[in-house]
């Protein structure tokens, strides 16, 4: 089964109209498809802007997984709705096929683990393909996908040029090399034989104490959990790097909480001194999809607008290495393309 997460840099960038056009596509392709979220999403309305928000509007066959709230909510009918024991706000995540098609509200796991479990449960309904709604802001989870797509656009920024430079540098550290380091203990770890601190995160009294531990024998340090950027870089400063590699637990627990463009100037300046940095686990960025739509707040009423599609899809060509793809102007097909060759794979 291949899973791929499906990231939004903000609402209304997109990520809703992405998913379903790869779900009209799976449909006319025949390839069996999961769905679930790791946040809420298929609502009518934006809840800030109160425009009309994409829907998800499921064909029968599908698999879903998703709280029990959100299907009772929800025009398709789902069945038989297994218990998964992972819960949320709106009730547990019951799992099944769409017996009725029709629009459907999402929310599913909101934890690392727990998507894990959902995605097995999916892959045991013979799913070949499963489509997992996420967002930057809580796109850890997404680590459990085997591949991403990032929906981006003028939502987020109205400057191409600083749209760009932004994707470009998320695009960077997803990319960042993946090793596997001998055990992958769950604390920070110092050096070949394993010197391990407490805890997964990076916090001010971490930082002090790798500070105090590191000696010229220390090849590595391990940090697997969400690291804040400040403390990475009092990190960085107090380091004298000699070829030493930081390893993360992935690009996605270093996006959570710094800047793209502020981590991205981070890690250059560390491997500008002699650094090197790798992650554990990296799923691969499949590509960029762009919409030049954003919310006008600056009347009484809030409008849509638009941006220069062309120009902004230019923009992000320069800066990134994977296809950018403007699924409306572009259609369906060439995203689909894209996952179709990557299914090939599994």
């Amino acid at each position: 089964m291949l899973t791929v997460g499906i990231a939004g840099t903000a609402k209304n960038t997109g990520k809703t109209t992405a998913a379903t056009a790869l779900l009209a596509q799976a449909l006319g392709h025949k390839v069996t498809t999961g769905l679930t979220s790791i946040g809420l999403d298929g609502e009518n309305l934006d809840n800030v802007t109160g425009l009309p928000k994409p829907r998800y509007v499921v064909a029968a066959g599908t698999r879903v997984a998703a709280a029990a709230g959100c299907l009772a909510a929800s025009e398709a009918g789902v069945e038989p709705n297994v218990a998964s024991g992972v819960r949320t706000p709106l009730g547990e995540v019951l799992i099944g096929v769409v017996r009725r098609p029709g629009h459907l509200v999402l929310a599913g796991p909101n934890k690392r683990s727990e998507l894990r479990c959902i995605l097995d449960r999916l892959r045991d309904l013979s799913c070949s393909l499963t489509l997992v709604d996420g967002a930057l802001n809580r796109m850890v989870p997404l680590v459990e996908a085997d591949a991403l797509i990032l929906a981006t656009g003028a939502a987020r920024s109205r400057d191409p040029a600083a749209l760009a430079e932004e994707t470009g540098a998320v695009a960077a550290l997803l990319d960042l090399p993946a090793v596997l380091p001998g055990s992958a203990p769950q604390g920070i770890v110092l050096g070949q034989e394993g010197d391990t601190t407490r805890g997964s995160l990076l916090d001010p009294a971490q930082v002090g104490v790798i500070l105090e531990r590191v000696t010229p024998e220390v090849s590595y340090i391990f940090i697997p959990g969400i690291v804040d950027g400040g403390c990475l870089a009092t990190l960085m400063e107090g380091l004298r790097p000699r070829g030493m590699t930081l390893v993360f637990g992935s690009a996605l627990h270093l996006l959570v909480s710094c800047a793209p463009r502020t981590l991205h100037r981070l890690l250059a300046t560390w491997g500008d001194s002699g650094g090197r940095v790798a992650v554990c686990r990296r799923p691969d960025l499949l590509a960029v999809t762009v919409n030049p739509f954003y919310p006008d707040v600056a009347g009484p009423v809030v409008r849509p607008a638009y941006v220069d599609a062309a120009a902004l899809e230019q923009a992000l060509r320069q800066k990134v290495k994977v296809p950018v793809v403007d699924v409306v102007r572009a259609g369906t097909e060439a995203l689909w393309r894209l996952v179709e060759s990557r299914l090939a794979r599994e």
